[in-house]
């Protein structure tokens, strides 16, 4: 949670060279069935964790951040839900934020 929490709590990070951000191709969220803008945000490795990689869904009408997508890479998880040996992350998982109508 604490990789979460620089995403959405931190937003200045996104201003460092180690931090990249992109627009990708709008979404359809099939709980919603809503189309989102597509935001990737990565963070670069560094000698705590491996790159880190999210993008966050957010609605075009309101602006708001709809639901974000991002893959387990913590190894003490991985071990716990037994994955195969060599296999660094699980996912993608979406954690949706708001839900609202289309």
């Amino acid at each position: 949670m604490n990789s979460v929490f620089e995403v959405l709590a931190m937003p200045w990070l996104a201003a460092t060279e180690a931090v990249s951000v992109e627009r990708r191709a709008d979404r359809i969220l099939e709980r919603t069935g809503g189309t989102y803008y597509a935001v990737e945000v990565a963070f670069a490795a560094n000698r705590l964790r491996d790159v880190k990689l999210y993008t966050l869904l957010v609605d075009p009408a309101t602006f708001r951040l709809i639901g974000l997508e991002f893959h387990v890479t913590y190894g003490a998880f991985l071990d716990l839900i037994g994955a195969p040996e060599g296999q660094t992350s699980v996912g993608p998982f979406l954690h949706v934020t708001y839900e609202c109508s289309p």
